[in-house]
């Protein structure tokens, strides 16, 4: 098989992985909620890749390194509970019209949701995908939220569970 063809046969298997994640996805997330999703607009490879190395670039490339949070204090917070997180990423703003919605599951696609939608549906989003990473971005990448988890706990407020979450958002400045 020469290389163009086994190329594409890469691609077509990235892009039916991720499509059988959408179908997981949808059948985890409440129905009132998966509804929504269903009817929206996905992408997959290669224009999803090209919205998470939108944000990637966005941070030079060093969103999740070791000194992000000390690059980068002002645009990150940090959370022991997924309750503090769910509120404070309530009372962040979301901007005018669609956004991309990662759940930063494996294979997931990145959905093209409604902003408001996302911000009302937020905390069963994460939950149902186990409070696994999150982003919700502009078109543009030029605003964003980022909700990662890691091992560990703030010595402030230690969780038992040996987790704590970073919000990373940022409003186009």
């Amino acid at each position: 098989m020469d290389q163009q063809k086994k190329d594409h046969f890469q691609h077509r298997i990235k892009v039916n992985k991720q499509r059988n994640q959408r179908k997981r996805l949808l059948e985890l997330i409440p129905a009132h909620i998966s509804q929504v999703l269903e009817n929206t607009e996905y992408l997959t490879s290669p224009a999803r890749e090209d919205v998470l190395q939108k944000v990637q670039q966005r941070w030079n490339g060093e969103l999740y390194t070791y000194d992000f949070r000390s690059r980068y204090p002002e645009f990150v917070k940090a959370f022991s509970w997924e309750q503090e997180v769910i509120s404070y990423v309530q009372t962040l703003t979301i901007w005018a019209g669609q956004v991309y919605l990662y759940l930063g599951v494996p294979d997931s696609p990145v959905f093209v949701a409604d902003r408001e939608w996302v911000r009302a549906n937020f905390a069963v989003l994460w939950q149902t995908i186990d409070y696994e990473d999150i982003w919700v971005i502009s078109q543009e990448a030029d605003e964003g939220i980022i909700v990662c988890g890691y091992v560990g706990y703030l010595a402030e407020n230690p969780n038992p569970a040996e987790v704590y979450y970073e919000v990373v958002s940022w409003d186009g400045e």
